[in-house]
């Protein structure tokens, strides 16, 4: 399963906040906050969504693969803190 996502603001210089990227990762913690997820099970999409949101499905792979990871309750205080940040920047209806 590989997860590819697209970084937060936070996490990427001023002059590319506007610019859609996209990174692959192996690591919950560098993507949690992130703004978004793309799940992939041998190149069929499984889910998009906001960390949070994923993490909040008990049928999501991604909330599965947390779980797994030992780390969930970390994982979902980093992805709400994240998530509620995106939201004070933004404004709430500017949240993507």
């Amino acid at each position: 399963m590989r997860l590819f996502v697209s970084p937060s603001s936070s996490a990427s210089p001023s002059s590319l906040t506007s610019k859609p990227r996209t990174a692959a990762a192996d690591r919950l913690r560098t993507i949690i906050t992130f703004n978004k997820v793309l799940v992939l099970d041998h190149g069929v999409v499984l889910e998009y969504d906001t960390p949070a949101a994923l993490l909040s499905r008990d049928d999501s792979a991604f909330s599965a693969l947390c779980r797994k990871s030992g780390e969930l309750d970390i994982l979902q205080e980093m992805a709400r803190k994240a998530e509620s940040e995106r939201v004070t920047e933004a404004g709430p209806s500017r949240v993507q």
